[in-house]
């Protein structure tokens, strides 16, 4: 994606102040597009600089020492530090949900990887993202975003299970798909405890999707 495509992305939203809809379109475009080189460093650097000073903590002086870019090249990718502030957001949950995604291939799968240490996502991403997560309560951009994301990965989800389960209905599909998500990040709340993971979790998933299962 180039970087006007970035910079743009955003000023289309708080200029034109677009919906849901065109928000999800939008979104949509960036998660299944490749950042350059450059922005992909520039984007670690800044969660690095995140997870050490906190999220409003972080300027763009702490982000090129870190990057080794300097500022006027960072500001040729990024418009706004805002900008730079929303692709960590976006990386980090499409790291959590790709992951997500990648093991519902069945139920057994499905079952085991919720009952696994399954987030990618390091402990002290995981804080960073809470810090996000409650920061959106204040930011409507934050919010918006967080809530198209989980929108975005659930219909790739249903769309998943959907190809995976053919004998599911449509409601089905939507019940399992939120409720594997619940599970999801539970799992991950789980996994900052001393709750141990193993078969006996396994099992209990395995036995609550078999009720669907039973359909195949």
């Amino acid at each position: 994606m180039p970087c006007s495509r970035i910079s743009s992305f955003i000023n289309l939203w708080v200029v034109a102040g677009i919906n849901n809809d065109n928000l999800n379109q939008l979104l949509t475009m960036r998660i299944d597009s490749k950042l350059t080189d450059r922005q992909l460093k520039i984007i670690h650097a800044a969660r690095n600089c995140m997870v050490r000073n906190g999220l409003v903590n972080t300027t763009v002086s702490d982000i090129s020492e870190e990057s080794k870019f300097a500022i006027g090249q960072i500001y040729r990718c990024f418009a706004r530090k805002e900008e730079i502030v929303r692709e960590v957001l976006i990386t980090l949950y499409k790291r959590k949900l790709d992951k997500l995604l990648a093991m519902c291939n069945s139920f057994a799968d499905i079952a085991r990887g919720l009952s696994d240490n399954c987030c990618p996502l390091e402990n002290s991403e995981r804080k960073l993202l809470l810090e996000f997560i409650t920061e959106s309560i204040h930011n409507t951009f934050f919010k918006e975003t967080i809530y198209s994301i989980n929108m975005i990965y659930t219909k790739k989800l249903q769309k998943k299970l959907k190809v995976a389960m053919p004998f599911l209905t449509s409601a089905e599909i939507t019940t399992i798909a939120e409720m594997i998500f619940i599970i999801y990040d539970g799992v991950i709340v789980r996994e900052n405890t001393d709750y141990k993971h193993g078969p006996y979790l396994e099992s209990s998933y395995l036995k609550f999707f078999k009720v669907f299962d039973a359909k195949s």
